[in-house]
């Protein structure tokens, strides 16, 4: 998913570094007012005292709205792109195949790196785990970190990240809904630079969406004109300038139906 980092790498930092800064960060190097972001929690932090080297975090309420939003816009981009960047089988699955699914659904499982069966999906300990008996497909090409996209379920149609597997147990970085259903498992690849204009996005909504504007769409000088667009995403409005490339990353949708499913 979209980190902070993601989202605050569009600001302006004296330093950028994947670590917190220490005390053995001050004078003369460093001066009082100087700002610092780390690149692995997305925290950022102001040189208060550069004597002692003291640095104070800064721009909490900003990470704590990021954590409030950052899910709920994820899912608006992903939709919106209409794309699970499912990655093919080396060769086609010839195995024993379901006889419950239908045409679409045993083509993709045929042609796509995945597990379908009868999973259990459970809040309490982040797992999905699959039937002993009604599975079809491997885990092999599975592995810690990876992420999945969830297809088929009734509660659980989304990305997430593996943690671990063992046997036919799966454990995720994220928590799903308690549901146990047939469903698919699908081993995706999300290009990090999705990540970057996603967080793009939600820069926008914490530090620009409801400041104080104009209002100026357009003006005209002379004979120079020019004509802010906005680009819709979901429901929400963003400029173009944000989110254009996310057309890059689209799928279109094939007899007007989306594949992402909510």
């Amino acid at each position: 998913m979209v980190t902070l980092t993601d989202v605050k790498i569009n600001n302006n930092y004296d330093f950028f570094n994947s670590a917190a800064p220490t005390t053995s960060e001050k004078a003369p190097n460093y001066v009082n007012g100087n700002t610092w972001l780390n690149l692995v929690t997305g925290y950022s932090y102001v040189l208060t005292n550069d004597t002692l080297g003291t640095w104070t975090r800064m721009e909490i309420p900003v990470d704590n709205k990021f954590n409030a939003i950052y899910q709920s816009v994820n899912s608006l981009a992903f939709k919106y792109i209409n794309n699970n960047f499912l990655i093919s089988r080396s060769e086609w699955y010839t195995g024993d195949k379901p006889s419950i699914l239908c045409r679409d659904a045993m083509l993709d499982f045929l042609n796509y790196e995945c597990v379908f069966s009868k999973f259990k999906f459970t809040a309490s300990d982040k797992s999905i785990e699959a039937s002993t008996t009604d599975t079809w497909g491997v885990f092999t090409n599975f592995s810690a970190g990876d992420k999945i996209k969830i297809a088929n379920s009734i509660k659980n149609n989304k990305f997430y990240t593996i943690q671990s597997i063992v046997g036919e147990k799966v454990t995720i970085t994220e928590t799903p809904v308690d549901e146990e259903n047939y469903s698919f498992i699908f081993l995706s690849i999300i290009p990090d630079e999705l990540y970057k204009l996603i967080g793009r996005m939600i820069h926008y909504d914490i530090y620009y969406r409801y400041a104080i504007s104009s209002g100026l769409k357009s003006e005209t000088i002379g004979t120079y004109s020019y004509t802010k667009e906005d680009l819709k995403v979901g429901n929400l409005s963003y400029p173009i300038e944000i989110v254009s490339d996310l057309d890059n990353y689209q799928l279109p949708a094939m007899g007007g139906q989306s594949i992402y499913v909510e």
